[in-house]
């Protein structure tokens, strides 16, 4: 199912930088024109479509491949590692303060 959203989103993803791409090149022209001093009532105009075609350019850019931000995976991942420890170390023979220090590591580094 996650592979299928992947998919999805990815496919989404393209189009939007492609529409991303041709955002770039007219904010560059917008920001050409109000740098040559365009007359006072295309000014307003300007700066309206070049604030408008930024801001989609921007959340075009931010826009998520995965359902979930990196923080939050690597939150699942280092919790899902924590939980085998006890099953590991006890497999492996390792001591409980060994075990004990490696969730206490685990943790902190989920943490961040």
């Amino acid at each position: 199912m996650l592979f299928l959203y992947y998919t999805i989103s990815y496919t989404d993803f393209v189009s939007q930088s492609e529409e991303a791409d041709k955002l770039s090149p007219e904010i560059a022209e917008i920001q050409r024109k109000l740098a040559e001093g365009a007359p006072s009532e295309d000014m307003k105009a300007l700066k309206e479509r070049l604030t408008d075609k930024t801001e989609r350019y921007r959340i075009i850019e931010e826009l998520p491949v995965w359902p979930i931000d990196v923080r939050t995976k690597r939150l699942f991942s280092f919790n899902n590692v924590a939980l085998l420890i006890p099953l590991m170390s006890e497999y492996t023979g390792l001591s409980k303060q060994w075990t004990e220090f490696l969730k206490a590591t685990l943790e902190t580094a989920g943490s961040h």
